[in-house]
């Protein structure tokens, strides 16, 4: 059975209950035309990790970026800015009202990848990023449910934990930054 992933810079409490869950669950806005891995993390290198947490600035690079991006707009617009296109999804999560405000806010990014990528492939693709936006590599470590890093960001503490999850798509890599 191939091994399904889903990327997460989530606290602890979003384990248990991910905050996209409803109205902007990965199931429902997950892309359908693959992308490179490489073009999905330049996409969230540049849509999350340049702006966190700036709304206007993810705002702006969602407009400006080479995916296409269009608006979403839905029942849960009051708490979320959403935008989708034909390869990824980009969810900017204000609030919730089942989160601490600790947990939020969140900049999310959602593609599909050939589902044949492996873990130390997505890992090495991850490190490479993170090093080259932050100057040096993050915490890394092993936990139960996969690998998570940790680092300082606009003087907030933030992880990403990289989650096996066998409910999404083959291929589906879901990346959320948020504060620690």
């Amino acid at each position: 059975m191939k091994r399904h992933f889903v990327f997460a810079l989530v606290g602890m409490v979003s384990m248990a209950s991910p905050s996209w869950a409803g109205a902007s669950s990965p199931s429902e806005s997950v892309s359908v035309t693959p992308i490179s891995l490489v073009e999905g993390l330049k996409a969230f290198d540049a849509i999350c990790l340049a702006n966190f947490p700036n709304e206007s600035a993810f705002q702006t690079s969602v407009q400006a970026s080479p995916l296409k991006f269009k608006r979403v707009k839905d029942g849960a617009s009051a708490t979320h800015n959403k935008w989708r296109s034909e390869f990824a999804s980009a969810i900017y999560v204000r609030q919730n009202g089942n989160w601490p405000i600790s947990v939020l806010p969140q900049c999310n990014i959602e593609f599909l990848v050939d589902p044949a990528s492996t873990d130390d492939e997505i890992v090495r693709a991850l490190d490479r990023t993170l090093e080259a936006r932050l100057g040096a590599e993050p915490s890394r470590k092993q936990v139960k449910f996969g690998v998570r890093w940790k680092w300082r960001q606009n003087r907030r503490r933030v992880h990403l934990d990289l989650i096996r999850n066998d409910r999404t798509s083959a291929g589906q890599v879901t990346l959320s930054l948020q504060p620690n």
